[in-house]
């Protein structure tokens, strides 16, 4: 009775619940982003990564300031980035030059989730402001990552305005 109303089909790779284990956790095989950026820039995050099981669910983004974390953010994976991608991830940076006077710096901490529950290790890459522009110098074997984007890193960086400070 109960295939009448669920259907006889078997359900995606993605959401079958795996027998007996967790399968294999996700891996980030590469990743690259500049360590220093201009105020009112975007940071990109360019990953390899790869799930045995083919069964990955998001990318979270942790960002983290000064003591001061400004919030997570997931970008869910479709299709056959569910397996393995090459792509890139965005964040606008407020266009506020006391960054670069204050010497403010970041840390974004970035993992993968699949299906099953299981976590990638975890990536750290800082960031710190700089007054002039610096050149995005994209490393050969992440080129194909450039020209997939997975999607923006929905977190709100407040700028030294918003946030009271008085430099």
């Amino acid at each position: 009775m109960s295939a009448i109303f669920w259907g006889c089909e078997k359900p995606p790779k993605f959401e079958q619940a795996h027998q007996g284990d967790k399968g294999q956790p996700p891996v980030i095989l590469d990743y690259y982003a500049v360590q220093s950026l201009r105020p009112g820039k975007t940071w990109n995050t360019y990953l390899r990564a790869k799930d045995e099981d083919g069964d990955m669910k998001y990318i979270a983004a942790t960002l983290h300031g000064a003591g001061t974390g400004y919030g997570t953010s997931e970008t869910h994976l479709e299709g056959e980035d569910r397996a393995e991608f090459a792509g890139h991830l965005l964040l606008e940076t407020p266009l506020d030059l006391n960054f670069v006077t204050s010497m403010e710096s970041l840390t974004m901490e970035i993992f993968i989730r699949d299906w099953a529950g299981n976590k990638s290790k975890a990536i750290n890459l800082p960031l710190t402001f700089a007054e002039h522009e610096t050149s995005e110098s994209i490393p050969g074997k992440l080129q194909d990552a450039a020209k997939h984007r997975l999607g923006a890193i929905d977190i709100d960086i407040p700028s030294s305005q918003e946030r009271g400070d008085r430099k």
